[in-house]
């Protein structure tokens, strides 16, 4: 028997329509739809061990789902699904078909230790902002901890570092050894424009090559982003190696 579990800090759950079927609407803040590029969790918490599956489409059985939910093909008590979705403009940018009213659907169904499966799937229902995309992509962080201390590079030898770069959103970024403006900026990542192309953080990665470095003082690099939409960092984010 499926009961809601766990959600996001300053999301809520609201009552689904009955004639849908248990389950709920998940909202956030104030708001009605979900924003964009933000990670949410939902799940599920069991009266006995068992495991899940999750679907965006309804099916006749367990069996046809196609998602173990959470990732985790095991018999537990709780079960939590961890998403980010784009903002309707980007994916319609994009060319992905939007449901209506950006309303998305997830349908749940566990089953026991001794098979047994619930015949009825829990519907967890949300939307997500359909409004334009006026913000500027968010840098969540890098590869690389802030301060982080690096070999001493020998006589002769290459003074460069990779670096990754994960992103709220995707986007086009750019670094330098100056605080300056995104246009301004002397070099380029390597970055993928692809909607569901996220890591296991979920989030965007930008890859490339930070050069230039010294041996004992603190090698300072500044970086910015611009999204798809033309929304630029209005200030950098800095990492010090």
């Amino acid at each position: 028997t499926p009961r809601i579990a766990s959600l996001t800090d300053g999301y809520r759950y609201e009552p689904l329509e009955e004639s849908l079927g248990p389950g709920k609407w998940i909202k956030f803040g104030t708001e009605e739809c979900l924003p964009a590029f933000e990670v949410f969790s939902f799940g599920v918490e069991l009266n006995k061990r068992g495991y899940c599956k999750i679907d965006s489409n309804r099916t006749d059985d367990f069996s046809q789902m196609e998602l173990d939910m959470g990732g985790i093909d095991d018999y537990t008590i709780n079960h939590t699904q961890v998403m980010t979705f784009p903002g309707v403009a980007n994916m319609q940018q994009a060319g992905i078909e939007v449901p209506a009213d950006g309303q998305f659907e997830f349908y749940v169904r566990c089953m026991s230790v001794n098979g047994e499966t619930n015949r009825e799937e829990y519907l967890f229902k949300f939307c997500i902002d359909p409004g334009p995309d006026n913000t500027p992509p968010e840098i969540r962080g890098f590869n690389w901890a802030n301060n982080s201390p690096i070999a001493h590079f020998a006589e002769g030898e290459t003074r460069q570092v990779n670096v990754q770069v994960y992103t709220n959103e995707p986007s086009t970024c750019k670094w330098d050894h100056e605080d300056r403006d995104y246009e301004s900026m002397g070099n380029s990542l390597t970055c993928s424009a692809n909607l569901f192309n996220y890591n296991a953080q979920l989030s965007y990665s930008c890859s490339g090559t930070l050069d230039g470095l010294e041996n004992g003082v603190s090698n300072q690099f500044y970086f910015r982003c611009e999204d798809t939409f033309g929304n630029v960092d209005p200030a950098s984010t800095e990492l010090t190696l």
